[in-house]
């Protein structure tokens, strides 16, 4: 499927808002007739920045009972989020975005306190890996 075609010699596009891999190419013609196309696809990442709550509540009342980060889908192909306690000890880690952690470690809850989060994400623009880090609060 395509967005359109131009004759234009400086086109103008407006790209969706969503993220999309988009394919584009160009045309050129010479005066005598002869052309030449090039295409290349350009990815379009809609957001990419990650949202990351300080705080969380795994008290089972179905209300802020999981801490995950929230961001655009295409960041979630290589993601990989670690959580350590305050003696820096990994308690979780994932490579599901949209699973989360739900506040336990080695199947016990784990108690109220600060816990320390290190994400990593692979920016689809670049095939960069991105590290982010923080704190979260849990309270039961």
């Amino acid at each position: 499927g395509g967005f359109g075609t131009s004759t234009e010699v400086s086109p103008g596009f407006e790209f969706p808002e969503e993220s999309a891999e988009i394919d584009v190419c160009l045309t050129a013609i010479n005066d005598t007739g002869c052309s030449d196309t090039f295409c290349t696809t350009v990815f379009i990442l809609a957001d990419n920045t990650i949202f990351v709550p300080n705080s969380f509540t795994p008290d089972g009342d179905g209300i802020n009972d999981v801490f995950l980060a929230i961001g655009d889908a295409a960041l979630a192909e290589n993601f990989t989020m670690v959580i350590h306690n305050r003696w820096g000890e990994e308690i979780h880690n994932s490579r599901d975005m949209f699973a989360g952690w739900d506040g336990t470690s080695g199947g016990e809850p784990s108690q109220d306190g600060v816990y320390i989060w290190t994400i990593d994400v692979q920016d689809p623009r670049d095939a960069e890996i991105r590290r982010y880090q923080g704190h979260v609060t849990l309270l039961r």
